[in-house]
């Protein structure tokens, strides 16, 4: 059981792990956001899929005594079709399952997983310092090897073409994170002069404030672009696999999708050190 309840970037950087798991041919329960299930390569989806967000998964941090693991068990359910009641499948699947946490260490959670007969409890940093890149450490904290050049290995199937669009996504989930919108209305213009085909601007819920300056500096210049957002994770990687042909962003989600899914991609990194938060693929950082 692997309980991954992070954003969308440290969702993906687990992928490795995931990948290291599924090759000891080991069933897998996944705990994570809803919306990242869809995201799974066919190779990596578990056997089940459980909503760490939802009120009966927040029952298996509950300080009072085992409320989780009375209830009885249910079928499996598609991982892909429906979050499956987490109380009620722990009971039957805890005994002499491995539980790997994305949290810092718990002794009574740990307590209560042991009593429950877990053979195994791991506790992998979330927010690795470094020097070792994030996805290295999560598996050295799990006990597993790491593949060779897996910093330059592109985590989802390869794409069948390549789009012509490039795409940028000039927000993320801070804004310290952000590089002055200068940049990204560079890159559109020696695009546009270019004549190297269209341009996307793309928005997540996080980027409000960077929205309106970002779309008045573009248009400001002359650049010629569409608007892509209220994407769910699954739409936005579908459209970058078939739209974009460069990716242009700063340390957010987004990136980390761009080049998990193998668009070439430069990427602005502000307060983040790029040797341990770059994403996994074909990217250039810069700070």
């Amino acid at each position: 059981m692997v309980w991954r309840a992070g954003a969308l970037g440290d969702f993906l950087l687990t992928l490795p792990l995931l990948r290291g798991l599924r090759s000891r041919g080991q069933r897998l329960l996944l705990a994570a956001r809803p919306e990242f299930a869809a995201l799974l390569p066919p190779e990596l989806t578990p056997d089940i899929f459980l909503d760490a967000t939802g009120l009966e998964a927040a029952r298996l941090f509950s300080p009072d005594e085992d409320p989780a693991f009375s209830s009885p068990s249910s079928p499996i359910q598609n991982p892909k079709s429906q979050i499956t009641n987490l109380p009620a499948l722990l009971a039957p699947i805890l005994p002499q399952a491995a539980f790997l946490a994305f949290n810092r260490p718990d002794a009574e959670l740990e307590a209560r997983l042991r009593r429950a007969g877990c053979r195994e409890v791991r506790w992998i940093e979330p927010r690795p310092a470094g020097p070792t890149h994030a996805a290295l450490a999560f598996l050295r904290d799990a006990g597993l090897p790491a593949p060779p050049d897996l910093l330059r290995t592109p985590q989802m199937p390869p794409r069948s073409g390549r789009g012509q669009a490039l795409w940028l996504h000039p927000g993320s989930g801070s804004p310290r994170k952000h590089a002055p919108i200068s940049g990204f209305v560079r890159l559109a213009v020696r695009w546009q002069a270019r004549g190297r085909g269209p341009i996307t601007v793309s928005f997540g819920e996080a980027d409000a404030a960077v929205r309106g300056p970002a779309l008045a500096a573009l248009a400001d210049a002359g650049v010629d672009f569409r608007v892509a957002e209220g994407l769910t994770p699954a739409e936005l990687q579908a459209r970058l696999r078939n739209e974009a042909r460069f990716y242009a962003g700063n340390d957010s989600g987004v990136s980390h999708l761009a080049a998990a899914n193998g668009v070439s991609s430069l990427l602005f990194f502000t307060v983040t050190a790029p040797a341990v938060w770059r994403p996994l693929g074909p990217c250039r950082c810069v700070r």
